[in-house]
């Protein structure tokens, strides 16, 4: 990431003490930062997107504007927080592709690295969004590797940094968790295992 997180840790305080000049020089400093991440999971979408990079950036910041600094501890939080937002915003983009098809029966998902190219990739989103959820009653440390890599598009150095761990860690977290979702979304699938 190209933002310092000490710069960041000290806008987000300046935001806290009522500094109305830091949300704007925030917005700033993580433009590129969230630019450069939007591009990365929307590159990999289906070619009709309606959402575009500079669009999910923008989604994303008025969805972060709305919550109050005081809830953000320092960067690593307020990164993963980011996070969420943009993982909220692809899934309800992904149900909003689904309900314009008016796709009625299930389908059998893969689980990969990249994100909706096409109308089965949008109940991919879907299916991962609902068995993270049930990830993260087992494994929150994994729940996390997955949603910051998968949906925000974040590198395994990047969620490292973010959540404090090696990137060895990072990795280990995410096979694993791989391997569990692809069963756990298999197994809601009713299909057989991947």
């Amino acid at each position: 990431m190209d933002s310092a997180p000490g710069a960041l840790t000290l806008l987000l305080r300046r935001m806290k003490a009522g500094d109305q000049n830091a949300e704007s020089e925030l917005f700033e400093l993580l433009y590129n930062d969230l630019r450069r991440i939007a591009r990365r999971v929307l590159s990999k979408e289906r070619p009709n997107q309606t959402l575009t990079p500079t669009g999910l950036v923008h989604c994303a910041y008025l969805e972060l504007r709305t919550i109050d600094p005081e809830a953000f501890q320092d960067h690593r939080h307020f990164m993963r927080v980011a996070a969420k937002v943009m993982r909220q915003l692809l899934v309800d983009n992904a149900r909003a592709y689904k309900a314009a098809k008016r796709s009625g029966g299930l389908q059998r998902v893969m689980l990969k690295d990249s994100l909706l190219a096409s109308e089965s990739d949008a109940d991919m989103v879907l299916a991962v969004s609902d068995s993270l959820e049930r990830l993260r009653s087992n494994a929150p440390e994994r729940h996390d590797v997955v949603e910051l890599h998968y949906f925000a598009g974040y590198t395994f150095e990047e969620v490292a940094n973010i959540l404090g761990i090696s990137d060895r860690t990072a990795k280990r977290h995410w096979d694993i968790a791989r391997t569990w979702l692809r069963g756990d979304i298999d197994g809601n699938a009713g299909g057989p295992t991947v």
